[in-house]
Order: structure tokens, then sequence, then C-alpha cells
């Protein structure tokens, strides 16, 4: 009930902020695999975890490394941003045949880990995705030193056959594309405090390397004075041994 009700806030704060277009229109086919959607739950936690650094430390600089490693039924699936450790399982199974997919992400041992000079403990966030991989709901919350987040995503993913706005991944990467398009609800003691608009690509390994790029842009309160981006670039490599691994990096600008 509560995934829903935000769903609907962010939709409605979305379209009365203005903000820009998903990339393309969405033609909605299957779009996710089960390895696809384990990888973009532990990246969604980290970029996550970085959105509600922003709102923690009110700084929108600085980069990290970011990496996931999947493997080819989902049920290995690892990630590591800065000092964060994390880790994708099954949430109540991994697939329903008629509702979807649940994958819950965890901070590794729930320890006390660093990103940056912050400290990070109890990064728990539960994802839901539809039967066909084209729609997800995202729940987590963090303590940074000692104060309490959460964050809420709703965003949609759908197949296309080219880019049309222009945008193009390095020389030698997959051809099968993949695009993403939702918002962000970062809140705090469960009051709101920023809203983000996200969208990505995702052009899929085909024999050789492919390439994820993930734009995330803060809309509320304020971006004319208080602007920030967080942009995550990845190569990702085909499942040599049965594992994929995503090689990525997180870089913020306001």
């Amino acid at each position: 009930m509560m995934l829903r009700k935000l769903t609907s806030a962010l939709l409605i704060a979305g379209i009365s902020a203005g903000v820009q277009a998903a990339p393309q229109a969405p033609i909605f086919t299957e779009a996710l695999d089960i390895e696809e959607r384990y990888a973009y739950s532990l990246i969604e936690a980290m970029l996550s975890l970085v959105a509600m650094n922003v709102e923690h430390t009110g700084n929108c600089s600085g980069e990290y490394d970011a990496n996931v490693t999947v493997s080819q039924n989902g049920d290995i699936a690892i990630a590591t941003i800065d000092d964060v450790d994390l880790e994708a399982s099954d949430d109540g199974g991994p697939f329903d045949a008629t509702k979807g997919t649940k994958i819950l992400v965890e901070q590794v041992d729930n320890g006390v880990n660093e990103l940056g000079d912050v400290e990070v403990q109890n990064l728990v966030v539960s994802s839901a995705y539809d039967f066909y991989g084209t729609m997800a709901g995202m729940d987590g919350d963090v303590i940074l030193d000692d104060d309490e987040y959460d964050e809420h995503i709703i965003k949609d993913f759908w197949e296309v056959e080219e880019i049309t706005d222009g945008t193009e991944p390095p020389s030698g990467t997959g051809e099968s594309i993949v695009l993403d398009y939702g918002y962000e609800l970062i809140t705090k003691l469960g009051y709101p405090r920023a809203k983000w608009d996200q969208y990505s690509y995702l052009w899929r390994s085909n024999g050789g390397n492919g390439y994820i790029l993930i734009e995330k842009n803060i809309i509320a309160p304020d971006p004319d004075n208080n602007p920030c981006e967080i942009t995550y670039t990845a190569l990702v490599g085909d499942f040599a041994g049965g594992f994929q691994t995503i090689s990525g990096n997180v870089e913020l600008n306001d």
C-alpha cells in the first residue's frame, strides 16, 4: 500500500514539476531478464545511497568506483561502492509466474562501512519488478552517521532498436538497447527531503562489452540554486565462466 501511494505521489509530482520527458517514448515489451534485474537492483541501491548522502552532507561533488558481479542465474549478486559491500538475494522467491520478481539488497553483515567520510549502516533496498521486467518499484533505508534516511523509486524499462537523442556508447559495445525512466524520493524520518528524476541506457553485451549510462538529476527543492547530477557509467562484460562483471564509476557534479 505504501509503495502504491508513493508511486502515485511521485508520478503526480513529476508531472507538476515539468521535468524533462523520457529519452524516447516507451513501447512496452519484455525488457530486463533475471540477471539484469539483479544487476539493476544493486546499481540502484548504490546510486540511492549516493543520493541520500547528498542530502545528508549537502555536498554534490566527488566520485566513487562502483562495481557489480552477477552470476548467470542471479543466485550470486554482489556489489561494492567505495568501502560499502552489498549483496542481493531472492525476496520471497526469484520469480513468480503471475506477478514478477522481488529482490532484496542488503549491506554485507549490516556492518558499519564508509562512503567517503560518512559512516554507512544497515542499508537495505527492496525491489519489485513486474512479470516482463518493464516496471520496477524500490524502497530502501539506511543510517548515515546517526541519521535515518529512506528512498522510494518508480521506473519503467523498455527495449528500443536505436537511440534517437544522439546518445552513443563507447565504440565496440553492444547493440541491443534497454532504456529506463523514473523518479526517486528521498525522505528523512518520513518527511520528503529531495526528489530526483533519472534515466538510463543499457547497451547489452553481445560477445564483447556492453555499456550502462545512468543519470540522476535533483528536481526539488530548488534545482536552479542547488543543482546536482549523479552519473554512473560502466562497462558490462559477457558471462565469462558464468559470471558477468560490471565495472563502473559514479561521478557527482553540481
